[in-house]
């Protein structure tokens, strides 16, 4: 005789299938797993996801990086070719001498990538997130991990010039910058699949080519990295060399583009040879974390 509760779930994966869902059983499984675990009614989770809502959004966190994430409406879900942007992070981290090195995490999210790296090196994050839902996400995650002490979070634009001029005095300086900004273009975005038009589009959209924020960050964000420090960033489809001559144009004279996991160009990193910050007695003055 079949168990209840496996006939429920074999009726949502039905339901799911005769929907066009790629994934039927398996996400099936993930909801009766969540239904059991709240208390939430099997069918109703299946409803909403027929409704085209996210799946991530429904389980209410989502692994990333061997970590889970809460997430919900309003926050970019964390994907798994951003991991290749933590990859690049802790690559250079490790390899320089630094035992606490400051991150800045910039259009933050979910803090998924910064609180990454945080989980496994000894380090000090700088988050920055402008859109208010997803900032209630960040805060929870910092908690989830216990990481408050380490951080220090702006809910703002990154070009807030409220926020530059905190900045400015006294200085900032991180060892390494991380951002996954809003990279779509005009045409990805009137192509999006459904479920993907339910999250944020201040997340998602990047202007009719993609590199509005490219454009800028750059120029903007370079003075706050050390000599030797690390830019490192996130890349649209297609977009890796446009980004990559952008970073020139910036000062950063030898960006490298790194492919994620199934091949495509999906990270450009640069490390600032050329600091604005001055020096004394050939080192570079760093500045008291505001931590």
């Amino acid at each position: 005789m079949v168990n209840p509760e496996t006939k429920k779930e074999q009726e949502a994966a039905v339901m799911l299938k005769g929907k066009g869902n790629n994934n039927p059983r398996l996400e099936a499984r993930w909801l009766a797993e969540h239904a059991k675990r709240t208390g939430a009614d099997l069918f109703s989770l299946v409803e909403r996801r027929l409704s085209n809502e996210p799946l991530q959004y429904i389980l209410g966190e989502w692994e990333f990086y061997g970590n889970a994430f809460y997430v919900g409406e309003g926050v970019l879900i964390p994907r798994q070719e951003t991991e290749r942007l933590v990859d690049v992070a802790l690559c250079y981290i490790e390899s320089q001498m630094n035992p606490t090195p400051i991150v800045a995490d910039l259009c933050a999210g979910s803090g998924c990538v910064g609180l990454s790296i945080a989980n496994r090196v000894d380090s000090n994050v700088f988050f920055v997130e402008s859109q208010r839902q997803a900032a209630q996400y960040l805060v929870r995650n910092i908690d989830r991990y216990g990481l408050g002490e380490r951080t220090e979070t702006h809910f703002c634009s990154v070009f807030s010039q409220k926020l530059h001029k905190y900045l400015a005095s006294p200085p900032f300086l991180a060892d390494v910058i991380v951002a996954n900004p809003p990279y779509l273009t005009s045409d990805e975005m009137n192509s999006l699949q459904p479920e993907v038009q339910r999250e944020p589009i201040e997340a998602l959209y990047g202007g009719y080519d993609g590199l509005t924020f490219y454009r800028h960050l750059f120029r903007d964000w370079k003075r706050y990295l050390v000599q030797n420090g690390l830019f490192a960033v996130e890349v649209g489809n297609e977009q890796a060399d446009a980004v990559a001559e952008l970073m020139k144009q910036a000062g950063f004279p030898r960006p490298i583009i790194h492919n994620d996991y199934v091949g495509i160009k999906r990270v450009v990193s640069a490390v600032n040879v050329v600091s604005h910050v001055a020096r004394r007695k050939g080192r570079l003055e760093r500045p008291t974390p505001k931590f």
